[in-house]
């Protein structure tokens, strides 16, 4: 059998399955210590019987768990993974800052060879990341709008976004509420390797729409993140 070590926390499986489960056999089908089972005149990797059924279909697994054996059921479900292969082109400006959520669409602007000259931490969570909550997305400064308000920020795009005024960012949209209900004189945004950016929340108000005109935007955010007209 295999020895479940993590389980992501957002999926059905964190109801089903436990950490140090050992499971055994899938579908009725013994599972080997390598994590393969056998297929015709050969043996394949376990995953093969979830990946050849539908969305809504169940797995039967047969788990040991505390020396007991257990029979589990597993619905399967879509894949949500934290940083999607591509998305709508969401966007947030705030003193000439460009931010937006991080998507794989995003990566690849760095070129033919991107997986090897993107920035490694972003890539980490492309490949790696795991949501701790349904709505969490990797909010990045992808751009800054060169103004007198952001001299010396350039150096700080790529980076991801940690929090405004101690709040913890959980999405593109968390950060346009966050920092537009803000009663506070100043923003701090603290992004990643501890890189502290400060705006006067007054006067970056009017340097923002300042320089959307002057680089001729129609808008500070995206569509998607306007507020609903209903």
């Amino acid at each position: 059998g295999i020895l479940v070590t993590e389980i992501h926390p957002t999926t059905f499986a964190k109801s089903v399955v436990q950490p140090y489960d050992v499971v055994l056999a899938i579908d009725d089908i013994p599972i080997a210590n390598d994590g393969t089972i056998p297929f015709r005149e050969t043996r394949i990797m376990c995953d093969f019987v979830v990946s050849s059924k539908s969305i809504g279909d169940s797995c039967k697994l047969r788990v040991l768990r505390d020396g007991k054996e257990l029979e589990l059921s597993l619905q399967v479900s879509l894949s949500n993974p934290l940083v999607p292969v591509r998305s709508y082109p969401s966007y947030f400006i705030y003193g000439g800052l460009v931010f937006i959520k991080l998507t794989h669409q995003y990566l690849q602007e760095f070129g033919e060879d991107w997986f090897n000259s993107c920035p490694r931490k972003l890539l980490h969570l492309a490949m790696h990341g795991v949501r701790s909550h349904p709505d969490q997305e990797i909010v990045v400064l992808s751009h800054v709008l060169p103004d007198e308000a952001n001299i010396g920020f350039s150096p700080f795009t790529t980076l991801q976004v940690v929090s405004v005024n101690n709040v913890r960012i959980r999405n593109l949209n968390h950060l346009v509420q966050v920092i537009e209900t803000s009663q506070d004189s100043f923003l701090r945004f603290v992004l990643d390797e501890n890189v502290l950016v400060i705006f006067e929340t007054h006067q970056s108000k009017i340097k923002n729409q300042e320089i959307l005109t002057k680089y001729n935007i129609p808008s500070d955010k995206s569509r998607d993140l306007l507020p609903s007209t209903e």
